[in-house]
């Protein structure tokens, strides 16, 4: 129960109520500004719970281990809303009922992960014509490239037996240096400091879709959410635009209409990195990735590098 755990880390941490209050609207005054000593006093005694994503902002702000908090977690009764349920199903009639989930590689049932941090040039020799291919990012890409080697680049891919890249999502992990790109000068520098932002993606089928976010989850648990809290995320097309949507249950930050005779748009969202994992479906299959992590030290399957990164 999340009160007994509140009351340890108080006790551990030697901190009043109070001085978790500050310490809390200190950390993240836009989602613990309504804080007052009464709620926080229903909180340890159990009868009232915060929400999930409450309860890993008070983990983080309190240097708890986000991973062991997830491990942690009883996810047993979990259950998707209708919203995601049908969240879900959408993303299933658009990849696996299509010809995206055809390929020239071969797909198999059991796929690697690699996640990579990249230079420019490792980056662009892979990528610029993947984002060449899509006419509503060129000019937002043209801008980034532009700023060359000042840029360093992450990617998560999906590979085959062959080791042959079936799928990814690639991206730049602290984008303060865009802050003089267009589509983000409205944005303030603390508030770049504290995001990332990744491209459209690319996946055969919902199956890879997921196994991408639960990576990309996992990753974020190593460390990166000490210093990141939101995404900045690129949605090509109207089907994926309503996946995320309702997934998430927020609405685009910005549109990219199509250009050069092409028919889709790009949608970025921005996106509440904590909030979005406490979606149920995609905290369980994140939790099964950092238990196969908790576990790499001693067996390591090899499905994955994210042990690189602890």
């Amino acid at each position: 129960m999340f009160h007994i755990v509140l009351n340890r880390w108080l006790e551990e941490q030697k901190l009043s109520r109070s001085d978790l209050i500050l310490k809390l609207k200190i950390y993240m005054n836009e989602e613990f500004y309504g804080l007052d000593a009464i709620t926080l006093s229903r909180w340890l005694n159990g009868k009232t719970i915060p929400p999930l994503h409450k309860q890993m902002r008070i983990a983080i702000c309190l240097g708890i281990d986000l991973a062991e908090f997830i491990l942690d977690l009883d996810l047993s009764s979990a259950s998707a809303g209708n919203r995601q349920k049908k969240a879900l199903h959408l993303l299933e009639k658009s990849l696996d009922f299509s010809t995206s989930s055809l390929s020239y590689q071969r797909i198999p049932q059991v796929v690697n992960c690699k996640i990579e941090k990249q230079s420019f040039e490792e980056h662009f020799s892979i990528y610029r014509d993947f984002h060449e291919n899509i006419p509503a990012l060129k000019d937002f890409f043209k801008e980034v490239y532009s700023l060359k080697d000042k840029i360093n680049y992450m990617q998560v891919c999906l590979l085959n037996h062959n080791k042959e890249m079936i799928g990814h999502y690639c991206g730049v992990e602290e984008i303060s240096k865009l802050k003089d790109v267009s589509m983000f000068n409205n944005c303030s520098k603390d508030e770049l400091s504290r995001s990332c932002f990744l491209s459209v993606g690319y996946f055969s089928n919902s199956r890879h879709y997921l196994k991408l976010i639960s990576y990309l989850i996992a990753y974020y648990c190593t460390g990166v959410y000490k210093r990141i809290d939101y995404l900045y995320l690129a949605v090509a097309g109207y089907p994926l635009y309503l996946v995320t949507k309702q997934f998430l249950s927020i609405d685009e930050w910005r549109a990219l209409p199509p250009k050069d005779g092409s028919k889709i748009g790009v949608f970025i969202f921005k996106i509440d990195i904590v909030r979005a994992i406490c979606n149920p479906q995609f905290l369980p299959d994140a939790q099964k990735k950092l238990e196969c992590l908790s576990r790499c030290h001693i067996e390591n399957c090899g499905k994955c590098n994210l042990l690189d990164y602890l």
